[in-house]
């Protein structure tokens, strides 16, 4: 992917002056030479002419023989009307004097260096000459390489990796959703780069596959955002926030416990307690339940538990999972007759909501599939949980008969099967796949039993009747084991 480099808002073009031809030196030229003003300098240009011919850029590079050691000669070179001047000359002694030249003779607004030597760094300190070495040159190389697109800025900013650019891969479940359903803690995304044009982004800016992303935030989680839209592939919860909600247990229930698990086994920080009354001490209570009290525990009180208070809540406090008991339902509840109000809750919130059934540990993990269209964003936070926990995963889908839902079906749920297993696949992990035939809620809460975990999507406009349960709507009100949720 060729890059320009212009000056921002357009106009012309920026000098720079590179000091040394050699491959530094010239593979620097080759890059600046389409939106900067190039002059390469050196002893003998004539081995670096011959290098660029190839590249067809020798019209766009002034070449000047000379000694860069010489104020006269860097005069003339343009050295005090560059914008930059790099200097890659070998050895670093006499970079250095060039330095001093500059330094003495010349306003030069920005001069960098690159050493090879790590003992020669005090001296281009005591000339306010930044540096780069050679060695971090090639390490950030390769590790841009090796995080597939990803880059760290350590020149700009703070230059703490609080900027990280990553390029949106063919796999992540990010493409073609709106920027809002991300709804950041930490960071943002500043910028987005398409088709070599600038994205200023919005709440509904899409991203799409070859998108380079720059993203702005806090260095601990950044590299797990970038990984998250690059691929899909997150460091569970990060990729929603950086705590554990809970809603206040009783002692009777496995939150407190099942929350302690996931906060120690996934990348979570903290563990939130969210209560309703301020007249019951719900934090103390929760530290008697947990095996280490020495956990990062807090506490919030909301004005209320329904739906959107909550919602707000988990938003607002940085929480990326909210774990809940069972819901209590009666026979209109689960035969669909009624809502409960744990699908009410869902319906608001924007992240994976687990209901705690004390499964734990997660040694197996199933993805229940129940919709022909392939859902990429609970494919993904399935592999994720998986893949973090060291657990199996199984990919179950419960068809009805051909002769009641239609050979079509059966074929459309065959494509998204297809697709499912092929993600798993990307990330490394081979998914089994269990197909079940007949009623579909059935048959997937009797293959929950055998599992520790299920992963179910809920759509916003889900809804379930007497004559069509839905299955997700079956494992939240009757599974035997825990289910997470993603809502949306």
């Amino acid at each position: 992917m060729s890059q320009e480099y212009c000056r921002v808002g357009g106009g012309e073009a920026q000098r720079v002056l590179v000091v040394g031809g050699g491959d530094v030196g010239v593979e620097l030229a080759r890059r600046l030479a389409d939106g900067w003003q190039v002059t390469l300098m050196d002893l003998d240009t004539g081995p670096a002419r011959t290098a660029l011919a190839q590249h067809r850029v020798l019209d766009r590079i002034i070449f000047h023989d000379g000694d860069a050691t010489s104020r006269l000669q860097l005069e003339q070179a343009g050295a005090a009307s560059a914008d930059a001047i790099v200097l890659t000359t070998r050895p670093d002694e006499v970079a250095l004097e060039v330095g001093r030249v500059l330094r003495r003779d010349f306003a030069t607004a920005r001069v960098i260096a690159l050493l090879r030597r790590a003992e020669m760094s005090e001296q281009f300190d005591a000339l306010e000459i930044p540096y780069i070495h050679d060695f971090e040159a090639v390490t950030g190389t390769l590790i841009g390489r090796v995080t597939q697109g990803s880059r760290v800025a350590t020149d700009v900013g703070l230059g703490m990796g609080e900027i990280i650019e990553t390029e949106i891969m063919p796999n992540s479940s990010v493409i073609d959703k709106p920027l809002s359903l991300l709804k950041p803690h930490r960071w943002l995304i500043a910028a987005v780069y398409r088709n070599n044009a600038l994205v200023v982004p919005h709440r509904e800016t899409t991203l799409q596959q070859g998108d380079r992303v720059l993203l702005v935030g806090d260095p601990n989680i950044l590299p797990c955002i970038a990984r998250f839209l690059a691929t899909g592939h997150s460091e569970f919860p990060l990729a929603y926030g950086a705590g554990i909600g809970i809603l206040a247990p009783d002692s009777k229930s496995d939150v407190a416990l099942e929350a302690e698990y996931l906060l120690r086994s996934t990348h979570a920080e903290f563990i939130e307690v969210l209560e309703e009354s301020t007249e019951t001490d719900a934090l103390e209570a929760l530290e008697k339940q947990l095996a280490d009290p020495e956990l990062d525990l807090r506490l919030t009180h909301i004005k209320g538990l329904s739906s959107q208070p909550l919602a707000t809540t988990l938003a607002d406090q940085d929480l990326g999972l909210l774990v809940m008991p069972p819901p209590v339902t009666g026979w209109m509840e689960r035969i669909g007759l009624r809502r409960s109000r744990v699908l009410q809750r869902l319906n608001n919130f924007a992240v994976p909501t687990l209901i705690a059934r004390g499964s734990h540990p997660y040694r197996s993990v199933m993805l229940a599939v129940g919709d022909l269209d392939f859902d990429a964003g609970t494919t993904s936070l399935a592999i994720d949980v998986a893949r973090m926990l060291s657990a199996s995963l199984t990919i179950v889908v419960a068809t009805p008969p051909d002769f009641v839902a239609g050979t079509s079906f059966a074929g459309s749920m065959e494509s998204t099967l297809e697709n499912t297993v092929e993600l798993a696949r990307s990330y490394g992990l081979t998914a089994r796949v269990l197909k079940l035939t007949g009623n579909p809620v059935r048959q997937v809460l009797a293959a929950a039993s055998k599992f520790d975990l299920a992963v179910v999507g809920w759509p916003t406009d889900a809804r379930t009747t007497f004559l069509r349960p839905r299955v997700e709507q079956s494992l939240v009100h009757q599974g035997t084991c825990s289910v997470l949720v993603l809502p949306g």
